[in-house]
């Protein structure tokens, strides 16, 4: 199949969006597919990726995309166009798509549930457009348009019926990660030395539990309900490191209230951990958290559970259809500290229930979850579209 993923930013800027196209469209070409994924960069430029073709038009240019799409199909042929999040590119490629009778499949990966927390609603502006015009009329028709819809969880599929799509049309296929690049420490044999920048205090000797946190640094994914976590037990004498991974607008207000409260022994702020040491930060890691509000479908959970490390996220959004409550980790309401910090104190009183929480998520992680698996249910879409 010849397909064409769209998305608003590309490599290198790094998102969940981003990741999931790049390794989505990895996969495919290593199954002999034809794949281009289209995108807006700093200027018009083609370059080889992974097996793979990314072109880039002018940032923002709308018609550039237009016309890049046009001179794909020209070039080779396009079979399927496959747009990712909601973003001003989704239109374009909707409209280029009725008007030469491709086949349309939209992945909106979560971004309605969670646009209220981005810069794009910030404004009177953005909350019009994006919480009225477009929302309630732009974007139903954009749905039932298309010749597919690949959603994350059953909130999203809520959203989708709600606007009027087919259920033939509708499609619940979750995120996906790399079994063979986050695996376990017992199947790792490298090291790439994360442990000085996330755990600079941290002595083996002391028997304390290292948890890490990773995503933006802001209050809806749950970041202040780690500090106060951290504050409880340190209070009452868990020895815990954590390491928060990730920048974000709250950074400031976390430096402080850390000094605050005087955690600056047994929480640091790492900062971004580049991509390629994640999975061994992960390996380090004795339990990682996301306490998030309506997180659409964690990729991060994900990563923890395939590396064989127990997990704690909030019972909303997609998390609950990731984590089995008791399993593989816990589900906690969100912002609530206690309730974290009551989670990582059983945790760090039982290295047997760690083990027996991350071989199950290991197990889940590749039954359910590995690329492989997800990519031979896209397939399936695609091909049910172009015929």
């Amino acid at each position: 199949m010849r397909i064409v993923h769209v998305c608003k930013f590309f490599y290198p800027v790094v998102t969940g969006v981003t990741a999931y196209v790049h390794s989505l469209s990895s996969t495919l070409a290593r199954r002999g597919h034809e794949v281009t994924v289209l995108t807006w960069g700093d200027a018009d430029e083609q370059t080889l990726m992974n097996g793979f073709r990314v072109v880039r038009v002018d940032k923002g240019n709308r018609d550039g995309l237009a016309a890049a799409l046009t001179a794909l199909a020209g070039e080779h042929g396009v079979d399927v166009v496959n747009t990712h999040g909601i973003w001003e590119h989704v239109p374009v490629v909707s409209e280029w798509c009725r008007q030469h009778a491709a086949p349309h499949v939209v992945t909106m990966h979560g971004t309605w549930m969670f646009l209220h927390t981005t810069d794009a609603y910030a404004t009177l502006k953005g909350k019009v457009w994006y919480g009225i015009v477009y929302r309630k009329f732009l974007w139903p028709r954009i749905m039932r348009r298309a010749a597919a819809a690949v959603v994350l969880n059953a909130q999203e599929q809520g959203l989708a019926e709600g606007w009027a799509v087919p259920e033939g049309k509708i499609h619940r296929i979750p995120n996906a990660v790399d079994t063979s690049l986050f695996v376990p420490v017992a199947q790792s044999a490298a090291d790439t030395g994360t442990s000085p920048q996330l755990w600079p205090h941290f002595r083996a000797a002391d028997g304390a539990l290292r948890v890490m946190f990773v995503g933006a640094l802001q209050r809806q994914k749950g970041v202040f309900t780690v500090l106060g976590a951290a504050k409880r037990l340190k209070a009452s004498g868990v020895p815990v490191h954590w390491a928060v991974c990730g920048r974000g607008p709250d950074e400031q207000q976390l430096r402080a209230e850390i000094a605050a409260n005087g955690l600056e022994t047994c929480v640091t702020l790492a900062g971004a951990v580049a991509r390629e040491h994640m999975p061994q930060a992960y390996r380090d890691a004795d339990v990682v958290v996301l306490p998030s509000f309506g997180e659409p479908f964690g990729t991060v959970y994900l990563e923890a559970m395939a590396s064989g490390i127990p997990c704690v996220g909030c019972r909303s959004g997609g998390t609950p259809e990731i984590i089995r409550e008791g399993e593989a980790g816990y589900l906690i309401e969100y912002d609530d500290d206690q309730a974290l910090a009551d989670r990582i104190a059983k945790l760090a009183a039982d290295a047997d229930l760690r083990r027996r929480m991350g071989d199950a998520g290991r197990k889940r992680a590749e039954e359910f979850f590995a690329w492989d698996a997800v990519t031979t249910r896209l397939e399936g879409v695609y091909a049910q579209v172009i015929s």
